[in-house]
């Protein structure tokens, strides 16, 4: 377990010097730089690159910040930490950003793998709202 976040956090090292090579050569990351960065670092990488994320003004932005959660969601979620999943949910929200369907989609994903059903029927009520409005 120890190797796997080794080479994960080594990932997310990598993907972050990519970042930092484009920022080099004048071309500005953006969410969805972010967001490949994030999918391509697993989630012991993609901590160190969702808090570099969240300390810029791309975090703001409503409709780029969703697909770099969704990105650590899925990262989660291939890892099987299902409870990360979820808790970067109540994360992008405690910062004012809206989930889009995709991080809606993982969140089900995540309670379906924790047997979460009552956060569950929650997400699908959130998502019936945010859509009717």
């Amino acid at each position: 377990a120890d190797a796997a976040r080794r080479r994960d956090a080594a990932a997310g090292d990598a993907a972050l010097g990519v970042l930092r090579k484009m920022e080099e050569r004048g071309v500005e990351p953006d969410s969805r730089s972010f967001s490949a960065a994030v999918a391509a670092a697993e989630p012991a990488g993609a901590e160190g690159l969702l808090a570099e994320f969240e300390s810029s003004a791309l975090a703001s932005d409503p409709e780029g910040a969703p697909f770099v959660y969704c990105a650590a969601m899925r990262a989660s979620l291939r890892a099987g930490e299902w409870e990360a999943a979820l808790s970067l949910l109540d994360r992008m929200r405690a910062r004012g950003v809206d989930p889009d369907s995709h991080c809606l989609g993982a969140a089900l994903e995540a309670c379906r793998a924790g047997r979460d059903g009552e956060r569950a029927e929650a997400e699908l009520a959130a998502a019936r709202t945010m859509h009717a409005d």
